[in-house]
């Protein structure tokens, strides 16, 4: 695999809806101990690394997720001169390209259509791959679409119209206070017996912000008994804002990380707690969510997660600066757990630089994975952080529990956005490398595979 790949096996699609739609460099490498965890997996892509090009103009991989058989999806955007589509990208268990994913002469599938879709979520739920995003004219996207395909990257189409879900909450959905304005986004995709719940958020009105939503699909279609004809509304007193961070508990539930406020100017991080009826959880925290007692410019809150003994763990950042890592965690009902960190705040300074956590998760032996990006000397590399349960950084991984990958020879900046630990115990973390190949810079897709 060379350092940087046109690929054979990825797909880039624009949506049509028929329906009403630590460093680890090769001089850092000797420095850190064998014995430990956090080595890239060199049975994996390039040494470990993978970097691709699925468009014309930029990529970027938002999320990822595992295959039965131990392969790895990449999803995100991949822009095109006039367009930005659908990008998947789709790997074998030793991060090379599956042949048997997409057009065989191309690696692309392409579904024509009029807009622009923002793609950041993906997930793979039985023999299926499902993306999830906003469609419409960027910046502004209209309109939430879902989409499922076939492991061959075929549009699946038994699943809504043509293989695709897509709709405007605010206009064409919600029949209660109900108004056509726009800037609506899903991302996460859940499993809810024979369905599928989707979390985001919706503006409603010209005056109000945007209200955190779930819907619950079955086959591509609304499931006109969920909330308010398949969508349920929740208004957390803001202007709401939910992107990656909502995660599906094991009974049901949905916590999630909401960023709240004004985007050029102070924001505040709330925590809440849907039940499965898309109501707020009121046995969390008493009314179903907690607010954070510090608002900040740019806060924020990509990361949730939930450990076997059912507390929530979320994960953002402060941007800018020499801002650091941030993790909280609350109990089952919704208590701040003050042992944890500084008085229940703890903050991680990867490298001394401005420091980014996008995502996490708790692996088998209950340790606490977080991805993100670190500045180590004028550069954006790739940074996990392991963590034990109380906290502190795991000896046994990387630096003192600190990894940063500078992930190729021609990478300027990386970031990792999505965490996965399949069940071997090995991190996959993918985002985005912005390389240079000698005329023009551009984002790419890019990835990691980190031994246990």
């Amino acid at each position: 695999m060379s350092a940087l790949r046109s690929s054979s096996s990825l797909v880039t699609v624009a949506l049509l809806c028929a329906c009403g739609l630590e460093r680890v460099s090769p001089e850092a490498t000797a420095l850190v101990d064998t014995r430990v965890g956090g080595q890239l997996d060199t049975g994996f892509g390039s040494e470990g690394r993978i970097l691709e090009a699925l468009g014309t103009t930029r990529d970027d991989a938002w999320d990822t997720a595992l295959l039965p058989d131990g392969g790895v999806v990449l999803a995100g955007n991949s822009f095109a001169s006039s367009s930005i589509d659908v990008g998947i990208m789709k790997l074998t268990p030793n991060g090379g390209d599956d042949p048997g994913f997409g057009t065989s002469l191309t690696g692309t599938v392409t579904v024509p259509s009029a807009g622009d879709e923002n793609t950041c979520g993906v997930s793979v739920i039985g023999d299926k791959i499902i993306t999830a995003g906003s469609r419409g004219t960027f910046p502004y996207f209209s309109s939430v679409y879902v989409a499922r395909f076939h492991f061959n990257g075929a549009l699946d189409a038994g699943f809504g119209g043509g293989g695709v879900f897509l709709g405007n909450v605010s206009a064409d959905i919600v029949t209660t206070g109900a108004h056509a304005i726009g800037q609506e986004f899903v991302c996460q995709t859940f499993a809810d017996g024979n369905g599928l719940k989707v979390a985001g958020h919706a503006r409603f009105d010209d005056a109000g912000g945007r209200d955190v939503i779930t819907m619950r699909l079955v086959d591509g279609f609304l499931d006109t008994t969920y909330g308010d004809q398949g969508v349920a509304r929740v208004d957390l007193g803001g202007d709401d804002r939910l992107w990656r961070g909502s995660y599906q508990d094991t009974s049901g539930r949905i916590p999630m990380c909401v960023v709240q406020g004004d985007p050029d100017g102070p924001r505040r991080i709330v925590v809440a707690r849907v039940s499965a009826d898309g109501t707020l959880d009121t046995s969390f925290a008493g009314t179903g969510s907690v607010t954070f007692p510090d608002a900040k410019p740019n806060y924020e809150c990509h990361g949730i997660v939930v450990d076997d003994a059912g507390r929530v763990l979320v994960a953002g950042f402060e941007p800018g600066g020499s801002g650091d890592m941030f993790l909280r965690r609350f109990s089952d009902d919704g208590v701040l757990d003050t042992a944890f960190g500084d008085n229940g705040l703890l903050l991680i300074d990867v490298a001394g630089g401005s420091d980014a956590a996008n995502d996490l998760a708790i692996d088998a032996r209950g340790r606490i994975v977080v991805a993100g990006q670190a500045s180590i000397a004028g550069q954006a590399d790739m940074a996990v952080v392991r963590l034990l349960d109380d906290g502190a950084l795991d000896p046994t991984f990387g630096n003192g529990g600190i990894v940063t990958v500078d992930v190729g020879q021609q990478a300027r900046s990386d970031i990792a956005n999505s965490i996965e630990i399949d069940p071997r115990g090995r991190i996959v973390a993918v985002g985005t490398s912005i390389i240079s190949d000698g005329v023009t810079p551009r984002p790419v897709f890019s990835g990691i595979r980190l031994s246990p």
